[in-house]
């Protein structure tokens, strides 16, 4: 049986996502964090913050040889616009503490392979730890958590 943990960006769980996650039969759910539990809205980095102080609260200061799934990569619904995204913060943030993570959005993957290619020419070694899944259960596979870095990434799925 496999154990995940639901790490919301944006105070974002999904009420549904975690109701399916609860009946699967090959996984146990250890538990549901939103990064704002209850607090007013703050700046997408700061989001982001809390939300890697959680990962580091439950995982450690020092993520090497932990996997993250990552769900939802765009700014937008529907569309590969990266300019804004939530997701390129977090995912730089857990690539700097030494975790690797697998990305997973049906419309921005082109997209978002070529911005952080952009965002980590200058870092290679952790541009190397970025994988990308092409359906949203393979980004599971050998994942210690799956990050909800959209709203939409969770009615999505």
């Amino acid at each position: 049986m496999k154990r995940a943990a639901i790490l919301g960006a944006s105070g974002y769980t999904g009420r549904e996502l975690v109701r399916l996650l609860r009946r699967h039969p090959t996984l146990a759910l250890e538990g549901a964090f939103g990064a704002r539990e209850g607090i007013e809205p703050e700046p997408r980095e700061l989001e982001c913050d809390v939300l890697v102080e959680k990962l580091v609260a439950r995982f450690g200061e020092d993520l090497t040889g932990r996997r993250f799934a990552v769900w939802g990569l765009a700014f937008k619904p529907n569309t590969d616009d990266m300019r804004e995204a939530p997701a390129r913060v977090l995912i730089a943030q857990i690539l700097e503490r030494g975790g690797a993570v697998t990305a997973h959005d049906p419309v921005a993957m082109d997209e978002a392979r070529r911005v952080m290619e952009v965002d980590f020419a200058a870092r290679p070694e952790l541009l190397a730890r970025i994988a990308y899944a092409d359906t949203p259960e393979s980004a599971l596979d050998g994942a210690c958590a799956l990050i909800l870095a959209s709203e939409r990434a969770a009615a999505r799925h």
